[in-house]
């Protein structure tokens, strides 16, 4: 397993995050990659140009029930902090924006506004 290093910007997201991640089927699924519950939200991060979404999330979640959308997904570290790193195959963000799960609220954890640069690791 190696790591890879990805930089981005936060941006806002459409506020569907803390919904999706609240629902059973997805937040027992981030309780078991996290080992803690997952905070109910996301923190979205546009990369920068030329970094590819499928170069990195290889791993796929399929809801056991079809009425939910498939998640690519890698788990990895932000600021020495383990976190989900994931892109709902229904996504409506464009497609260098990535969404962060993880136990707490990352924006006021790391005094993250709009704009600010940010590195995540990603195992691969």
């Amino acid at each position: 397993m190696g790591i890879i290093k990805i930089k981005g910007k936060v941006v806002s997201g459409v506020k569907k995050g803390a919904y999706y991640v609240s629902l059973d089927v997805y937040r027992k699924f981030f309780k078991k990659l996290l080992g803690k519950e997952p905070f109910p939200g996301t923190l979205n991060i546009e990369l920068n140009d030329g970094v590819e979404v499928t170069s990195f999330l290889k791993e796929r979640y399929n809801p056991p029930d079809k009425k939910y959308s498939p998640i690519f997904y890698a788990l990895g570290k932000m600021c020495n902090k383990t976190v989900v790193i994931i892109r709902p195959k229904m996504s409506v963000h464009r497609k260098n924006v990535i969404e962060v799960v993880a136990d707490e609220r990352l924006r006021e954890k790391f005094n993250l506004k709009d704009g600010d640069s940010v590195e995540i690791e990603i195992n691969v």
